[in-house]
């Protein structure tokens, strides 16, 4: 278990506000009228929530930012980024971030939407991440058997996108966990989009194999005329 505190601070639009929560702390669920206001109380939330971290600022505790939207089709979405970190490294996870709302708002096809894990509590979770986050950050801010849509940008308006649930990474049909893909907690996201591309690169090799093998046997396994 992780001993660091992700921190949410999630805007649920004008008539909501501002809502905190943890995946460390199960029970924490506190709200105030602006993100000010929430900013303001955090440290008082978290030592009447009796978390092992009190202080906001202290090293060990990340601060991420989450919108709730609907789309055009009225499914409901959040879409998260991390604030804590190198301002670069920040801007990067906001250009994934702004993309993906403009993706919410526009609505996603229903293909897009398929492969869009769904929480417990029915929301679509999209992450926007650099390429050099860590996935063991991930997986803390997931929680246990937590689920999303992971993002990065890659140049222009383009988003690579890998569905994650339950520690598992789903690549079309089929799921592979880390382990599989040679990955862990110290994996960047940028080796986890290399991983599925290159193990997608082999299924697609063994599809071809397969079928040549199918449609021409003697093709396929025949040995080189001299």
């Amino acid at each position: 278990m992780t001993s660091d505190l992700h921190l949410i601070f999630t805007n649920n639009g004008d008539a909501y506000g501002w809502s905190l929560s943890s995946p460390q702390l199960p029970g924490l669920a506190a709200g105030r009228d602006t993100l000010a206001d929430l900013l303001r109380d955090t440290n008082d939330i978290l030592e009447f929530a009796d978390a092992p971290i009190t202080d906001m600022w202290a090293p060990g505790v990340y601060l991420h930012e989450e919108h709730a939207l609907s789309d055009i089709y009225g499914y409901e979405y959040l879409v998260r980024w991390m604030n804590t970190g190198p301002d670069d490294v920040v801007e990067q996870r906001i250009q994934a971030a702004s993309r993906l709302e403009s993706g919410v708002v526009l609505g996603y096809d229903e293909i897009e939407r398929s492969r869009q894990p769904v929480t417990r509590t029915t929301e679509r979770l999209l992450v926007a991440l650099a390429g050099t986050d860590q996935m063991g950050f991930v997986i803390d801010e997931l929680g246990d058997d937590g689920c999303a849509t992971l993002a990065k940008h890659s140049g222009d308006d383009v988003l690579v996108l890998v569905p994650f649930a339950s520690g598992e990474l789903r690549l079309a049909d089929e799921r592979r966990s880390f382990e599989e893909l040679g990955l862990g907690r110290d994996s960047t996201f940028d080796d986890v989009v290399a991983a599925v591309i290159e193990d997608e690169a082999k299924g697609l090799h063994r599809e071809v194999a397969a079928s040549a093998t199918k449609l021409y046997p003697r093709l396929t396994h025949s040995k080189p005329r001299k």
